[in-house]
């Protein structure tokens, strides 16, 4: 429901469709309103019609008139008399009555029972007793040449019957093309406000691809409706902040790695003069840690602003070959078997540059051989069309700290003597690969150890980034 009442187009579809629907049906009741003064018009012609129908029954018999009706017009108003919704009464010249329906005994109207021939005049007949208020017509008729007054009546009970007669016919026959029309309007109104909103829904599309490996881009603002474009404006001024703090966060990342290098360098050199070797296998190593985080800060700094031109092209089972032909002497230290596995089935070309690809894949490799237990195997696996896992059989990663772990500087175990950047950086140069980088388990090895498995999917050469 939150979502429904919060979504713009099926707000505003909804919203035109109830207003074109009841424009409709305003005109649907101003129609009939307009065809109340028809209708009374067909209510004087229908009572006009049914004494001219009487009169076609009247005929002269030596020189007398008289009324021969047919047995279904006897029948008609004989049915009528019992609930008095309809009668007839014929007069002569001087007002005597010649014909009558059943429970007539004189004329309708005293009033009109001398018309001349050709007069017609419509009159009403107030309810009395268990009689309902009633509408007639007197014609004034000549039949042979002698001069008759025809009045039939008709209940005013039902005087809406034709228009009841229309609505009933309509909505029996005709009520689908209201539905019909309906479901059109609906689809043409949902069709125009989508395609309306087609360019705000790009640019929410393109806005949601933006990340800070591209802080240049911007939301168009052409096509735009008037009504959003100074929302663009605003969140292009948003991006174009974020991008000078961005690119203000970097520049002093890396010139405070290129800064620390030289007095680190000097600082190195002066370790060496400490006489007391195990004060200075302690500083060597904390220089060591030092050198590693200001170059892991110079790669992330570098993994951030790197961009793929789009023939960029590597072959990811030589950049593997590479990674472990040049941490094999880190493994053997470890004691720790490194295998590449799936090299041998040819090349496996992926869009992607060949430094960066190094960098991520010698930090996989070096996190699993800090982490495999002695004796055991880190295994480098290259899978057709692009995947590369990197496996080993440590302690593994437990799930709830699978999405930590690519944060800068996190670190499940500060004991292990890492910055906590490897992992990170591995995430920000697939991310800039359009590659996907996951966390899981490592299969089973034949002891029966899981461990960690890191898995990047790339793009092939021959697909779009």
């Amino acid at each position: 429901m939150g979502l429904f009442s919060r979504s713009l187009f099926i707000r505003l579809a909804l919203r035109l469709t109830g207003l074109t629907v009841t424009l409709v049906l305003i005109l649907l009741a101003f129609l009939a309103w307009q065809l109340n003064p028809l209708i009374d018009s067909l209510n004087d012609r229908t009572l006009t019609g049914q004494a001219l129908d009487v009169a076609h029954y009247l005929e002269t018999l030596d020189d007398v008139v008289v009324f021969r009706p047919s047995a279904a017009l006897e029948s008609t108003y004989r049915d009528a008399a019992t609930n008095g919704s309809a009668g007839f009464a014929v007069l002569d010249a001087d007002g005597r009555l010649i014909a009558a329906s059943p429970g007539i005994e004189g004329p309708l109207d005293s009033q009109l029972a001398d018309l001349p021939v050709g007069a017609q005049e419509l009159f009403g007949l107030p309810e009395l007793g268990s009689r309902p208020a009633m509408s007639g017509v007197a014609l004034g008729l000549e039949v042979s040449g002698l001069a008759v007054v025809v009045q039939v009546s008709q209940s005013n009970d039902h005087d809406d019957l034709v228009l009841d007669t229309i609505f009933e016919e309509f909505v029996g026959e005709h009520s689908w093309i209201v539905l019909a029309f309906i479901a059109l309007l609906l689809a043409i109104t949902f069709a125009t406000v989508r395609s309306t909103l087609r360019p705000v829904r790009e640019a929410s599309d393109l806005a949601a691809r933006i990340n800070p490996g591209e802080p240049s881009s911007r939301l168009p603002e052409e096509n735009m409706p008037t009504e959003v474009v100074p929302l663009i404006k605003a969140v292009n001024r948003a991006f174009s902040r974020l991008q000078q703090g961005i690119e203000v966060q970097r520049a002093f990342t890396a010139d405070a790695a290129h800064q620390l290098r030289t007095p680190l360098a000097v600082l190195n050199l002066q370790i060496d003069q400490v006489s007391d070797a195990a004060l200075r296998g302690r500083l060597k190593t904390d220089i060591g840690l030092l050198n590693r985080i200001v170059a892991q800060l110079l790669h992330s700094a570098q993994a951030e602003t790197l961009s793929l031109s789009p023939d960029a092209r590597t072959d990811l089972v030589e950049v593997a070959r590479e990674v472990a032909t040049y941490l094999a002497p880190l493994a053997v230290k470890a004691g720790v078997a490194l295998d590449l596995l799936g090299a041998d089935q040819g090349p496996v070309f992926v869009h992607g540059h060949n430094e960066a690809l190094n960098h991520a894949i010698r930090n996989l490799v070096e996190n699993a051989i800090g982490h495999a237990p002695h004796g055991s195997a880190v295994e480098i696996i290259i899978e057709r069309p692009a995947t590369l896992r990197v496996i080993d059989h440590g302690p593994g990663i437990a799930p709830e700290h699978r999405a930590l772990v690519l944060q800068r500087f996190w670190r499940a175990d500060r004991s292990t003597g890492g910055a906590g950047l490897g992992l990170a950086i591995v995430a920000q140069i697939a991310a800039a690969h359009g590659a996907t980088f996951e966390v899981g388990d490592a299969p089973r090895d034949a002891r029966g150890h899981s461990g960690a498995m890191f898995s990047l999917k790339f793009l092939t050469f021959d697909q779009p980034s």
